[in-house]
């Protein structure tokens, strides 16, 4: 004798409060919190979302909780990697693109290829960006790994400028392995109109080849945290270079500064608008006999009223 369940009644028994809380619980607390039962969660939750539309969209959101769309451009799985997505994307019946809000674009952190290759390979890069991220509507989290301004194709760069719902935006490179002029960074986060986070990572800033600078500041009216970890050598193009952007809504300032410290870093900090109130600052320094000792050091910023340092 076969059993037939009908979920309409049930779920229409069941307050939709509770309907989602029971999603939450096959997410958060059916599974131990280990990766070997990453794929198990994620078929439960795939099955979850298949039960009814008041299930679909909590369901697809945890599914997609965490993920990280990745863009290859180099070293990686190539256009070829990404058929299968861009298939799925393009059929008028698919409905994964709003649930997809992290995207990675990545390029190469080889030093040592020959010119030849790096043509192929920022080609590949841009047929990526140009295939995959038009379909990209609802991104908020936005980071770009060992990629210059300069690998980008004017079409790719317009693709991205249409991200308006970035919030957070990374730039990042391994020490040595890219160097960006100042203004080309000022250029791109300035992209994203939305922009709350911006971090910059181990990318080793350069004055404009050209000593071109931008005629007026580059304004930043929503950004709350600013994270910059690197090399000082690599950043003194940034940190004395203030005066072409303004941040008046830096709440939460973090700084990784390795190498010597010099007196730009404090006037870098110094010249946070009114409204910081955290400042991490994590230095690795080698202090000579001229430089100010580490209590001179943290006693020399001006923070707001009611600001806290982590350290």
């Amino acid at each position: 004798m076969s059993t037939q369940i009908n979920s309409g009644p049930f779920q229409a028994s069941i307050p939709h409060e509770l309907q989602e809380a029971i999603i939450d619980v096959i997410h958060y607390e059916l599974f131990p919190n280990d990766k070997e039962y990453n794929s198990l969660r994620r078929r439960a939750l795939g099955i979850c979302s298949l039960v009814s539309s008041k299930w679909f969209k909590r369901a697809r959101h945890l599914l997609f909780l965490g993920f990280c769309l990745l863009i290859p451009g180099f070293d990686h799985d190539g256009p070829g990697g990404m058929l299968g997505l861009l298939e799925l994307l393009q059929s008028p019946l698919s409905t994964l693109s709003p649930f997809i809000r992290e995207v990675g674009i990545r390029g190469s952190d080889n030093i040592y290829i020959e010119n030849d290759d790096i043509c192929d390979q920022g080609e590949r890069l841009n047929t990526c960006i140009v295939a995959v991220l038009p379909f990209m509507r609802h991104v908020q989290r936005l980071s770009m790994k060992f990629v210059r301004l300069a690998d980008l194709s004017e079409h790719s760069k317009r693709i991205i400028q249409r991200l308006t719902t970035v919030t957070t935006f990374t730039l990042e490179s391994d020490v040595g392995t890219s160097v960006m002029p100042v203004t080309d960074l000022l250029s791109v986060s300035s992209w994203f109109p939305n922009l709350q986070s911006l971090e910059v990572t181990y990318v080793e800033l350069a004055e404009d080849s050209k000593g071109v600078l931008p005629q007026t500041s580059v304004a930043f009216p929503h950004l709350h945290t600013l994270r910059i970890k690197g090399y000082l050598k690599g950043l003194e193009p940034l940190l004395s270079k203030k005066a072409l952007f303004t941040l008046p809504t830096v709440r939460t300032l973090d700084l990784l500064i390795q190498g010597a410290l010099y007196p730009e870093t404090l006037s870098f900090i110094n010249a946070m608008g009114a409204n910081l109130q955290h400042l991490i600052f994590n230095a690795a320094v080698a202090l000579s006999a001229r430089q100010p000792s580490n209590f001179e050091i943290q006693q020399s910023y001006k923070f707001a009223e009611g600001s806290s340092v982590g350290h």
